[in-house]
């Protein structure tokens, strides 16, 4: 009994130290979402990816990866990219970059993280969309053509609003030029701190406890101890991460977590990348939305590609013998106390709240 109450109050305290370390980049990370949300119009972005070719995808590969979207958020939008003319391959490529990161899990990275890992994150998940959606085009380079079936629409449609995950909402193409830049901004911090923050809290939060499990319980050399081979613990990772909902900033502390264990930055980044990329409602709707066999390139290019870029990012770190840094619990060493809990007091009544919202809906459709 004492020793269940002592691991239930180091996971306690686990989790609000981790929340508190991270509160000031999450704080940035979401201000700069809304900065990028309030001034990136959809329509902008539709008008740049409707060819079936590779500068397309390279756009579109581009576009997804700073953008604060999460793994159900970005359905809708990867939808109406399609049925607004988007070619199949800057959809994919749309889909898997837009989840796999943002510039709110690149600050949340940069919080536990090492340097390393911060910048090559984007990087992976930009050559993984790429791969994604040059492969998709490849196989469908006779099959260019916008989403105008009603049945596809609907059976897209019905597969993004039955999903529990997120406040999902088909958004609309609209233009937005007449807007001044106080009612973007305004626009896109309201969007950060109520649908995004909304959207991801729950998840955060199942992030945050399952990486204080994993601190706590797994003993600092299992992963050393019983996987010797890191080839099988990355697919390990991927096995993981391909059915499991977890978004960017979630999916961070359990990496974080399992560094500390002992798998390798190259492992780590395999789930990071997998995880936010596929679940099972991102893969219902492409299968709805692009085919059968545009969901089985889907799952092979992020595979594939997540391994290859987690074996290139192992050799990296042993090529330069860079040692990987986790900072979970020693953001003090980082950012000032003052600062560190002020951005606390801000951010954790906002997270609570939108979690206490989340909770509601939830409720309410049971």
């Amino acid at each position: 009994m004492e020793l269940a109450l002592s691991y239930a109050l180091e996971m306690v305290l686990s989790i609000f130290q981790t929340l508190v370390d991270a509160s000031l980049y999450l704080l940035v990370g979401f201000l700069c979402a809304g900065i990028v949300k309030g001034f990136v119009r959809a329509e902008t972005i539709v008008r740049y990816v409707g060819q079936p070719n590779m500068s397309s995808v390279l756009r579109a590969s581009f576009i997804g990866t700073p953008l604060p979207l999460c793994s159900c958020s970005v359905i809708p939008m990867a939808v109406s990219l399609h049925k607004n003319g988007a070619s199949k391959g800057a959809t994919v490529s749309f889909l898997v970059s837009a989840p796999e990161t943002g510039i709110d899990s690149v600050a949340i990275s940069y919080a536990m993280l090492d340097p390393l890992m911060t910048i090559f994150r984007p990087i992976a998940a930009f050559v993984t969309a790429f791969i994604a959606g040059i492969v998709e085009n490849f196989y469908s380079k006779n099959d260019h053509k916008g989403l105008h079936d009603k049945t596809a629409d609907s059976a897209a449609s019905a597969a993004v609003c039955e999903d529990d995950h997120c406040h999902c909402q088909e958004p609309k193409v609209v233009s937005e030029t007449s807007m001044s830049f106080y009612t973007r901004l305004r626009n896109g911090i309201y969007y950060a701190f109520t649908d995004l923050l909304g959207d991801i809290a729950y998840y955060l939060l199942i992030g945050m406890v399952i990486s204080a499990i994993i601190s706590v319980v797994i003993p600092e050399d299992f992963f050393s101890t019983y996987f010797h081979n890191d080839t099988m613990t990355m697919f390990i990772m991927l096995a993981i991460g391909i059915p499991l909902y977890v978004c960017a900033s979630a999916s961070t502390p359990i990496a974080a977590a399992l560094i500390m264990k002992g798998i390798s930055p190259g492992a780590a980044l395999v789930f990071l990348l997998a995880g936010p990329a596929t679940n099972i409602s991102t893969m219902s709707v492409v299968k709805s939305t692009l085919g059968i066999r545009s969901i089985i390139s889907y799952i092979l290019s992020i595979a594939i590609a997540a391994l290859l870029l987690g074996f290139i990012l192992n050799a990296i770190y042993v090529y330069f013998d860079i040692t990987m840094v986790v900072n979970m619990g020693s953001a003090s060493e980082i950012v000032p106390d003052t600062v560190k809990y002020g951005s606390a007091i801000i951010f954790l009544p906002l997270l609570f709240w939108s979690l206490g919202k989340e909770i509601k809906i939830r409720m309410l459709k049971r």
